[in-house]
């Protein structure tokens, strides 16, 4: 699977979010998981790498689900300032659209929709994917296979 499309998941959920990518607090000062996850996509979505990587606990780990299999695609926040510096130079008109299914106290399961254009036209894949938090940071995710959606 091209890189491209495989990091596509990285641009999950700017569209759920404010354009800020402050996390709102509940009365007792702590985040929601499904707040944390969006404002990490309102992020992704300005192409803002500092901002998102801010979410992102030091240890994250971000992995693919391929078959039976989980693949570790990268391991701790360096590692995801270098894949999203990436990402980003690939794909610079790239936005995303997000649904929440479902979301509990540490983990947010969605599907994202994203869509950029290339010397080819407008693509769009879409793909499931699953949060883990932890405090205010993203510790671990994992992403199932985009699959190419209508536009």
């Amino acid at each position: 699977m091209n890189a491209a499309f495989r990091w596509a998941g990285v641009a999950l959920f700017g569209l759920l979010a404010a354009c800020s990518s402050a996390v709102p607090r509940s009365a007792n000062g702590t985040a929601a998981a499904a707040d944390v996850v969006r404002a990490y996509f309102a992020a992704i979505n300005r192409q803002d790498q500092n901002a998102a990587t801010a979410l992102l606990a030091s240890d994250v780990q971000w992995l693919a689900i391929e078959g039976g299999r989980s693949l570790l695609e990268a391991d701790g926040r360096e590692a995801m300032q270098r894949t999203l510096g990436a990402y980003f130079a690939a794909t610079p008109d790239a936005r995303s659209e997000v649904e929440v299914f479902a979301r509990g106290v540490h983990r947010v399961a969605v599907y994202e929709c994203v869509r950029w254009r290339t010397a080819g036209g407008s693509q769009r894949r879409c793909a499931h994917g699953l949060f883990e938090v932890q405090g205010e940071v993203i510790q671990r995710v994992w992403f199932w296979p985009a699959e190419s959606a209508p536009s």
